[in-house]
């Protein structure tokens, strides 16, 4: 007999959990290919700016321990 790796009783709650993070996965790749098709490039742009920054006071933050 071949083993479950979640137990017997179990397998219906584990292929269910499966099934939910093979949905969620698929999910967030489309929000992810529709993000990256919709945004346009000046916003990405000031995206970079904005996340430099962020790294910019970080470093700041680090340095003056």
């Amino acid at each position: 007999m071949r083993k479950r790796s979640c137990g017997e009783r179990q397998w219906v709650i584990c292929t269910g959990q499966r099934a939910l993070m093979i949905a969620g996965v698929v999910l967030v790749a489309a929000g992810l290919i529709v993000l990256l098709l919709c945004i346009p490039a000046w916003a990405w742009a000031a995206l970079l700016g904005v996340a430099l920054a962020i790294a910019g006071l970080v470093l700041i933050c680090v340095g003056r321990r």
